[in-house]
């Protein structure tokens, strides 16, 4: 966990499957001294330990938990999230965990749904979804799912394939096996039900999300009225397109009273 320190109500950054809190230094740079910023790696992820009990921490609700405990040991009674792909599904469970919650913002997310005939609306049908929740990676597979989750131009993805490399496995596989004991519409609920503002950002060449979907869902609360759609970004627009992202980021985080204009 890294913490810039500071007063008030911090914003509190939740990394994708298998990386780290590296992925959000671009923002961090941005935020600079305008609010206390957390960047925190998950169980299983980065410079954290792997999961005691996998089966309970290995889940959206088992994460929301950790993080839902840091904060409290921490004394922060209040927060705003910004999650990116896992990071944001986390953010919804915390819609309903953490009372404190002043505005989520969910980057590539998709509030999915399980439907009738097993299929999972929210995701396209890329080929190389599965890896998502493939535990055990060769080489060559680390580097190909490091390239893939972070938009990176090349076959080598450092510093991200360090950090695929570093994951806990089973924080995938466990993962994915959870979901299926999941409500099936509960993500799409908590996104449409959300009592504070949430931001929705996605790629229009994202290659998991389905951005149709991400719009087509009834959000209550929806920030600025519409999800913010990034022209010819992929899967990592808070990297790959940082100045727009950070100029919305601060936007919202003015709007839900973090950073102070």
């Amino acid at each position: 966990m890294h913490d810039t320190g500071g007063a008030g109500a911090p914003v509190v950054f939740l990394h994708g499957n298998s990386l780290c809190k590296e992925v959000f230094k671009p923002q961090i740079a941005a935020l600079g001294s305008q609010c206390r910023a957390i960047t925190v790696d998950l169980p299983g992820h980065g410079a954290s330990s792997d999961a005691i009990d996998p089966s309970r921490t290995y889940s959206l609700g088992g994460y929301a938990h950790c993080v839902g405990e840091v904060l409290a040991a921490m004394g922060i009674t209040d927060a705003a999230v910004v999650g990116w792909s896992l990071g944001g599904h986390i953010g919804l469970e915390l819609t309903d965990s953490f009372a404190g919650l002043l505005g989520l913002m969910a980057i590539t997310t998709p509030p999915f749904e399980r439907l009738d005939d097993g299929t999972v609306a929210g995701f396209q049908p890329h080929p190389k979804l599965g890896m998502s929740g493939q535990r055990e990676f060769s080489a060559d597979e680390a580097r190909e799912f490091a390239s893939l989750i972070s938009d990176h131009d090349s076959p080598a993805a450092d510093p991200w394939e360090n950090a695929v490399v570093r994951t806990d496995g089973r924080a995938r596989s466990t993962l994915f096996e959870s979901l299926a004991a999941m409500p099936p519409r509960r993500q799409r609920e908590l996104a449409e039900q959300c009592p504070v503002p949430i931001a929705m950002i996605v790629g229009s060449d994202e290659q998991f999300a389905d951005p149709d979907y991400i719009v087509s869902v009834d959000y209550r609360t929806l920030w600025s009225g519409e999800v913010q759609l990034f022209e010819g970004c992929g899967h990592a627009p808070q990297i790959h397109a940082a100045d727009q992202f950070n100029d919305i980021l601060k936007r919202f985080l003015t709007d839900v009273g973090v950073v102070r204009p």
